[in-house]
């Protein structure tokens, strides 16, 4: 199971919207996260990109149950 604690340990500050979506199979949007000020480089796709630094609180809860759905 995702958790909060997860993510705040091994995935904020490292990756790009993106990519942080994809390896975690999530579906946040722009104006649910928040990202560190310039643009640096994606430890995933390698592309220069604004990285994620944290989720807006009221939004935390689709990291434990907001994965995309199962297609097939």
């Amino acid at each position: 199971m995702l958790t909060y604690r997860y993510l705040k340990k091994n995935s904020f500050g490292k990756y790009c919207m993106g990519c942080f979506n994809y390896l975690h199979n999530l579906n946040y949007k722009d104006e649910e996260l928040v990202f560190l000020h310039g643009n640096r480089i994606c430890d995933y796709c390698g592309n220069d990109h604004h990285l994620v630094s944290n989720i807006v609180k009221g939004k935390r809860y689709k990291a434990l149950f907001g994965s995309k759905p199962v297609e097939g």
